[in-house]
């Protein structure tokens, strides 16, 4: 019997997870996966089967119907929600965490009181649940600060306010959907950094830089990712990814398994770089969407035996430590649909070129009566390319962007620039 594999989301994040899982590295074995409920231009390549409904229990319905191998659960709300403790309460073999160790994403005040306890470098912050307490201490602040809305935001609930105004703004909106979090603002330049985790250990993959801001020049709102580009220098300095590991993965899950949730997953570090000083900016519980594309397209490893030991609550220490951290140069940039990430409009008709050197990882795609594949969400695709240096590899990238054509299609030109 083939090994199969259920991939649970409908993003581009979830297609380049199907990429890398199909490919089979150790045999000539045929494996199979399916992705729920995905969407029409993952369809193309692999079979997406969707769900009675959006609940919890019609996907642990399909489960039991299809009987995978290995579930991989990609959106965060998901997990928030419970989905692999009801997937493992039915026997499956889940890579993902569970609800309550979720809460180091799902609540950013939680993350900040761990990064407190476990004594993780992070900023200076406070937690704020009425607004006219928090306007005072904006008031009395310096400035920029960054405002943070505790809960879910699928990567937009974060403004930098540089000045007052700005704050109070934010504080105002942000505040509505719960409590905020307010931080110091660090300097320097972001970097996002994934490690597998079986609950006290990590394997990392190299890190690699996300362009969050809308519009070149990291100008315009915040986005989920507007491009990524990978692997930084970092990667080959033993010395740094073992510092990555020692101040900021071990004392995590450390800390998370003295509070009865142990981290099983993967857990994304959001990290600010300045000089020497490393700091946390945030941690999420799965994998970072779009820096799974350009991972799983660079990282030229079979991730199956690797996850699937991480589902079954085996140990990671009898993988290579320096396993992921081999990565060929790899960019990948966000198509995104005109008005994204406010208002995107949807329903345009989407020109895919016939060959691609490289791949074209979908997000937000649909298929009208006609047939034809058009926009259905914010970020519409990916496209992602490698090469023998970063230079290439990005120019690869854009070659294939030039390829696809929408109406008001958005994309940024400087992705990587910062790291040429």
């Amino acid at each position: 019997m083939p090994e199969r594999v259920m991939i649970v989301g409908k993003g581009a994040r979830e297609h380049a997870l199907a990429y890398r899982l199909s490919k089979n590295a150790q045999n000539n074995k045929v494996r199979e996966v399916l992705v729920t409920p995905g969407n029409d231009g993952i369809a193309h390549s692999f079979a997406c089967i969707k769900p009675n409904s959006s609940a919890l229990e019609d996907t642990v319905d399909l489960a039991r119907k299809c009987k995978p191998d290995l579930i991989v659960i990609g959106p965060e709300d998901l997990l928030a929600a419970g989905l692999s403790d009801a997937l493992v309460a039915e026997g499956f073999a889940v890579f993902g965490p569970s609800m309550k160790a979720a809460q180091i994403e799902s609540s950013k005040a939680f993350m900040k009181e761990l990064a407190t306890e476990a004594k993780i470098p992070t900023a200076a912050f406070r937690t704020f649940s009425e607004l006219s307490v928090a306007q005072a201490y904006i008031s009395s602040s310096r400035f920029p600060l960054v405002i943070k809305a505790d809960g879910l935001c699928a990567g937009k609930g974060v403004v930098v306010a540089q000045n007052e105004a700005e704050a109070l703004t934010a504080a105002q909106t942000l505040i509505a959907m719960g409590s905020i979090v307010i931080e110091e603002f660090l300097p320097g330049f972001e970097m996002s950094v994934i490690a597998l985790c079986d609950g006290v250990d990590a394997l990392l993959f190299a890190p690699v830089r996300d362009h969050k801001r809308l519009l070149d020049g990291d100008n315009g709102p915040n986005t989920g990712g507007m491009g990524v580009v990978g692997p930084l220098s970092h990667a080959t300095n033993e010395a740094f990814m073992r510092r990555l590991k020692t101040e900021f993965f071990l004392p995590t899950l450390h800390y998370m398994k003295t509070q009865g949730c142990a981290f099983r997953g993967a857990l994304f570090a959001g990290l600010m770089v300045h000089g020497d000083d490393v700091r946390l900016l945030e941690f999420n519980a799965r994998f970072g969407d779009p820096e799974t594309q350009a991972l799983m397209y660079g990282t030229q490893v079979d991730l199956y035996p690797l996850l699937l030991a991480v589902a079954r609550g085996e140990s990671l220490t009898k993988f290579d430590e320096s396993t992921l951290l081999h990565m060929l140069p790899t960019a990948s940039i966000t198509v995104a649909a005109y008005g994204y990430p406010h208002n995107p409009k949807q329903g345009d008709p989407i020109k895919l070129p016939q060959n691609a050197d490289g791949c074209i990882f979908m997000a937000g795609v649909s298929r009208n009566a006609a047939g034809q594949l058009t926009t259905g969400g914010g970020r519409v695709l990916s496209c992602t390319a490698s090469a023998d240096s970063m230079m290439l590899a990005i120019r690869k990238s854009y070659e294939i962007v030039s390829s696809v054509s929408f109406n008001g299609a958005q994309f940024r030109t400087d992705i990587g620039k910062s790291v040429l």
